[in-house]
C-alpha cells in the first residue's frame, strides 16, 4: 500500500458512510468490516450496498475488508444518493498514515457475475 501512496500522491483515504453510523463507530472506536461487525453483534443503522452487494462481498470474500475509497467523490457515494441509502452521507477522510498495516484488496467495482 505504501508504493500505491508514493506512486500517486494519495494523501487522503475515504471511507463513505451515513452520519446515523457515527455514534457506532464512536462507541465501538472505529470502522469494522461488515463480517467483523457481525461477529460482534454490532449493528449498523445505515449499511451501505444492498442484499446482492453485501452477499457478493461474501462470496468474493472481501467482506472482511473495509470499504474505502482514494477519491472523496466516489461513484458508489453517488448510487447511494441516489439509491436512498444514506438519509445524510458523510465522508471520513482517513490519514494514510494511519492504514500502513492496512490489507487491501482490489475489486471490481461492478461485477457481472459471481464465480
Amino acid at each position: 500500500m505504501n508504493t500505491i501512496i508514493r506512486k500517486y500522491n494519495i494523501f487522503e483515504i475515504w471511507h463513505f458512510t451515513d452520519r446515523s453510523n457515527l455514534d457506532s463507530i464512536q462507541e465501538h472506536k472505529g470502522l469494522f468490516s461488515f463480517r467483523e461487525a457481525e461477529r460482534r453483534g454490532i449493528e449498523i443503522p445505515s449499511s451501505g450496498g444492498n442484499d446482492w452487494s453485501h452477499d457478493a462481498d461474501r462470496i468474493k470474500e472481501v467482506d472482511e475488508y473495509v470499504h474505502l475509497a482514494f477519491v472523496d467523490d466516489h461513484p458508489m457515494l453517488f448510487l447511494a444518493k441516489k439509491e436512498h441509502k444514506y438519509q445524510n452521507p458523510f465522508g471520513l477522510k482517513l490519514i494514510h498514515l494511519y492504514c500502513l498495516e492496512m490489507m487491501f484488496d482490489l475489486v471490481l467495482m461492478f461485477p457481472t457475475k459471481l464465480e
